[in-house]
């Protein structure tokens, strides 16, 4: 991309990724691509492979919902710490409340998503994202939402886990 080409003519990277007609200045290790954007993604996951989905126990649906029903109390309140997100906060503004705590051997981190989605839809102060790690550190992202329709409209409810959210709250 032709506006990064300062930074590109700057960097002391190992390796640089361009397209096939891209000039480059002699003693640079290249990698060239047709599409350069691909080629960084799948190399970078060389260096921060995904991580397995984890499989096994996952928390109760009933301490995901009261962690939501916690953190959106603290977060009305103003009784939470809070951060600046880095997308989608020009100001930089430290707006976005946190949540850490604890329900038996489950860790939760607890915080209002961020997402383009989210603010596409004015849903950044509903949707709550939450963080479940285990005690052996494997960790889990669950999102809980204000279910819009159906049988759990007006509820609260775990995206994925709506049965669960159903058997736990006694609904039909």
């Amino acid at each position: 991309n032709r506006k990064y080409r300062a930074a590109f003519e700057a960097t002391r990277a190992a390796a640089v990724i361009v397209d096939p007609g891209e000039a480059v200045s002699a003693g640079r290790t290249v990698v060239r691509s047709a599409n350069p954007y691909l080629a960084f993604a799948k190399v970078s996951t060389l260096f921060h492979p995904p991580r397995a989905a984890v499989a096994g126990a996952q928390p109760p649906v009933d301490a995901l919902l009261d962690v939501d029903r916690e953190y959106r109390d603290a977060a009305a309140a103003d009784r939470l710490p809070k951060v600046a997100p880095r997308r989608f906060n020009p100001g930089g503004e430290a707006w976005l409340p946190v949540l850490h705590t604890q329900r038996g051997d489950w860790h939760f981190t607890a915080l209002f998503s961020n997402t383009a989605r989210a603010h596409e839809l004015g849903r950044t102060r509903d949707w709550v994202v939450i963080y479940a790690e285990d005690r052996d550190h494997a960790e889990r992202q669950y999102t809980v939402v204000t279910a819009t329709g159906g049988a759990h409209a007006g509820r609260r409810v775990v995206r994925g886990r709506e049965d669960d959210c159903r058997a736990a709250s006694g609904a039909d």
